[in-house]
């Protein structure tokens, strides 16, 4: 619902912005696969899928790094369905990100 849009625009004007530039970084793959067994996770994704309605953005990655970022957090996601060590690719995710968060 975007009754309230306006009001939160007005106190965070860059709302738009900060989720579309967070959203770069979504694996939906991972998300599909943490969802297709908890539900938890599936409402995690309506809930993106209901921003980007609202906010009328594609949350995603975009650019090069966007997408080496997804394919490192694939990563991730395949080594602990191995139970193998998926350090280094957590590195390399934090430093795309330029952050460990």
């Amino acid at each position: 619902e975007t009754g309230l849009l306006p009001l939160i625009e007005r106190l965070c004007p860059y709302i738009r912005a900060d989720f579309a530039h967070a959203g770069h970084y979504l694996n939906r793959e991972n998300l599909d696969l943490l969802a297709t067994n908890n539900q938890d996770w599936a409402t995690i994704r309506a809930e993106i899928d209901n921003i980007q309605s609202v906010l009328g953005i594609q949350i995603g990655p975009e650019q090069p790094h966007h997408i080496l970022h997804r394919n490192f957090t694939s990563n991730i996601y395949q080594r602990l369905q191995l139970d193998e060590d998926f350090a280094e690719d957590v590195l390399k995710a934090a430093e795309i990100r330029k952050s460990l968060g």
